[in-house]
């Protein structure tokens, strides 16, 4: 069976909005047993709007859905609601067999992780031109899932595209610790990020529908988990911070009561940290920011390891994994949203981890989260 690539030769075809309608419908007709039929017809007159496509679908008993297509070059996040909402109320408007309406469609040349997400919580079908496609249909019963590429090869150099700097997890951070609203003076201040750095990083953020501002300009909404998700996708918790590994020999619990009396600053995080609002099962690492590896190892009286570590000692490449830590019993944690994002980076069952903070975070955020 064919599939869309992004390589030169795929890049050159989808050049035009037709071009990439054309092409997806063709990997349909590709992917579907001969006995299915597939057509597409380009801009065809529905109700008071036009959308880009009517795509149909008929099954080999007859059965068949009519899916209105809006197709995009460059699809933003922030510009998928407006546009999924659009096609349902022309689909309403449409002149066709109420069992045979179909899910709104987008598609584009790229439709990245979090257009994907959008999307899938609104329940549109998508496809695009590096192989990343769901459509997904009651009548006929048909769904195709397909994985394409996660970055885009038609992505230009021009504005903000990564949260991997300094300025940008500064403001990620203030963004996940404090309550909404704020302008870009005040999320500078409390960050302590440039204010080109938040203005930069707030319109990225915007594009990918992570928050909501209003005319003003001020962050009113902020959608949590997946902000950190995709703060910890380009954070990498074990590239961006100098880790010394170490081992523990008796028990994990002489170093933490060590920990209580440590000389200098530190933050515990990973399992550990989370452990203490949202228990997921029995802490095997302990990880903790510090700012000199040696000094501390030497207070911990730990040993060097290799592979068979159980204390990681982590220098991180700023001071913000210390900023608005808290402490319990004695021991002083990262902020939370600093432990889920550290948790997504870290390898084992740490991901699942961070999911089972991020629930409990977003269920209790008055517990955490600062005016």
């Amino acid at each position: 069976m064919n599939s869309l690539s992004a390589d030169k030769n795929a890049q050159a075809d989808v050049g035009r909005e037709s071009d990439l309608l054309r092409s997806v419908a063709g990997t349909l007709r590709d992917r579907l047993p001969s006995s299915w039929e597939v057509d597409l017809q380009l801009a065809p007159p529905v109700g008071g709007w036009r959308p880009d496509a009517l795509l149909r679908i008929k099954a080999p008993d007859g059965s068949s859905a009519a899916l209105l297509v809006e197709a995009k070059l460059d699809l933003e996040p922030r510009a998928i609601e407006p546009l999924v909402a659009a096609l349902e109320q022309a689909l309403v408007d449409a002149n066709l067999p109420a069992e045979s309406k179909g899910p709104p469609m987008v598609v584009a040349r790229f439709v990245s992780p979090r257009a994907r997400e959008v999307l899938e919580k609104l329940g549109a079908c998508y496809a695009d031109a590096t192989g990343n496609a769901r459509i997904a249909l009651d009548r006929p019963a048909l769904l195709i899932e397909r994985r394409g590429a996660d970055r885009n090869p038609w992505r230009e150099v021009r504005a903000l595209r990564s949260l991997r700097g300094r300025g940008a997890a500064r403001v990620v951070r203030a963004l996940c610790d404090f309550r909404p609203p704020f302008g870009v003076r005040e999320l500078a201040e409390r960050s302590g990020a440039s204010a080109g750095s938040a203005v930069r990083t707030l319109d990225l953020l915007e594009r990918e529908a992570l928050i909501v501002r209003n005319r003003r300009k001020q962050v009113t909404d902020v959608d949590l988990s997946p902000l950190i998700r995709r703060w910890a996708d380009d954070f990498r918790f074990t590239k961006q911070n100098s880790i010394r590994r170490c081992f523990e020999p008796r028990r994990l619990e002489r170093t933490i009561e060590r920990l209580i009396g440590f000389e200098g600053r530190y933050a515990v995080t990973g399992s550990f940290a989370a452990a203490q609002v949202a228990q997921y099962a029995e802490s095997r690492l302990l990880v903790v920011y510090v700012d000199d590896p040696d000094a501390a190892q030497g207070q911990l009286g730990v040993r060097s390891a290799g592979t068979q570590s159980n204390v990681w000692l982590v220098a991180p490449p700023d001071g913000l994994p210390f900023e608005r830590a808290w402490e319990r019993g004695g021991l002083c944690y990262a902020a939370l949203a600093q432990v889920a994002c550290d948790l997504l980076g870290m390898p084992g069952r740490a991901p699942a981890e961070a999911e089972e903070l991020l629930r409990w975070m977003e269920a209790n955020p008055d517990a955490w989260r600062a005016d």
